[in-house]
């Protein structure tokens, strides 16, 4: 194959895939620089590519993607904060399995906090846009930004307050379940673990484990402090719950209200000595399709609607539907409980 057929592929295959939704197309210096070519290799490419449709010259000279040639893939944004967690890999898997059906493509936008230039950018260049929140408290003026795109879709949260279409799998109201199960397995206390920075969600779960506190008079303490937002919620859990360990507090029973929080207070539990499931029961909000593989399993809650959920809305962005007309939060009515070795004994 020719050298210039070899790099239009490069290009094809980078605009079927959405890479250029948010930069532009090289210049032919700078993609001869990039692939090691000469420019006149590079400008046949790109004049291929021309030819076919797939870009085009504008006055400015400036090369561009024509608007739907070829490009029917680049669709549907995953808007995603910049560090990896479960939740993001079980959301992405969801959305490409669908995505596959339709022939189309989900295109990952990283984004480091609510004010990163990229969110309004991405809003701009995708018609449809599934948004995973970051920490903290959404912006008014971001807020603002995200309802005035005709196709969002908030994952895994309720931002309904802000009048956003949400996919929310743990109501806070079922946290009740959990504490629940967690004094009829024996807990005199129960403590609230959050190890990392509060959000809504967060800070939802744990305003529910007060007002069940005052509801049956169940003694119990917060361990929580300010941590970074890219900081590990494992170590911060680890590192709360070691400590007061240290201090001779006793631990009956605690509620994680994340995964990583959960696992990490197992690790600072076992270091002292403490039967997990015996000793000390621990149970969190989502186990994030982990908590059947680790070692306690963790009691947590399941959701059984999430492809269900997802399948509506997905139908709803990709068929140029009109504006949603549904409830803003799709929530399931009662999440299944999964009991494990956490809370049951080893």
């Amino acid at each position: 194959m020719e050298k210039y057929l070899e790099i239009a592929d490069i290009l094809r295959n980078r605009i079927l895939h959405g890479d250029y939704m948010l930069k532009e197309i090289p210049t032919e210096n700078k993609l001869a620089a990039e692939v090691g070519v000469s420019r006149m290799t590079a400008r046949k490419a790109i004049m291929l590519l021309i030819s076919q449709g797939v870009l085009e010259r504008k006055e400015n000279r400036r090369v561009v993607c024509v608007a739907g040639a070829g490009r029917k893939n680049e669709k549907i944004a995953l808007l995603v904060p910049t560090w990896s967690s479960t939740e993001y890999q079980t959301w992405r898997h969801l959305l490409e399995r669908m995505a596959l059906e339709h022939n189309l493509n989900v295109h990952p936008v990283d984004y480091v906090h609510w004010e990163d230039p990229v969110v309004p950018h991405t809003l701009d260049s995708f018609p449809a846009v599934f948004l995973l929140p970051s920490v903290g408290a959404l912006p008014p003026r971001v807020a603002e930004l995200l309802r005035s795109h005709p196709r969002l879709a908030v994952l895994g949260n309720d931002l309904s307050s802000h009048g956003l279409l949400s996919i929310n799998l743990f109501p806070a109201i079922h946290v009740n379940r959990l504490l629940d199960l967690l004094v009829d397995a024996g807990c005199h206390r129960v403590d609230c673990l959050c190890a990392q920075p509060r959000d809504e969600t967060t800070e939802a779960r744990v305003m529910q484990w007060r007002l069940w506190q005052r509801l049956t008079g169940i003694p119990g303490d917060l361990l929580t402090r300010n941590v970074r937002p890219f900081s590990l919620s494992i170590r911060n859990a680890f590192e709360m719950v070691d400590e007061a360990l240290r201090q001779g507090r006793r631990m009956d029973g605690i509620l994680s209200v994340t995964m990583n929080g959960a696992l990490g207070a197992c690790r600072a539990c076992r270091e002292h000595g403490l039967r997990i499931g015996r000793d000390v029961r621990i149970c969190t909000v989502n186990g994030q399709g982990t908590n059947r593989y680790t070692i306690p399993t963790i009691t947590c809650l399941e959701p059984e609607e999430q492809s269900a959920y997802l399948k509506v809305v997905f139908s709803w962005m990709t068929q140029e539907q009109g504006a949603w007309d549904g409830p803003l939060v799709l929530q399931p009515e009662l999440p299944k409980l999964f009991t494990g070795e956490s809370t049951s004994g080893m």
